[in-house]
């Protein structure tokens, strides 16, 4: 049981992990432009 939980805990910190890279990625697809044209 405990081997179980830990195998899924590691997993959702992993896919955390994923989600918060392209969360940054798209953070930063959607606010360089804006920054872009505020300069511009």
């Amino acid at each position: 049981m405990r081997e179980k939980t830990s195998q899924q805990t590691g997993s959702i910190v992993t896919e955390l992990i994923v989600l918060n890279r392209s969360a940054n990625q798209l953070m930063k697809l959607y606010c360089l432009p804006k920054s872009n044209l505020m300069v511009a």
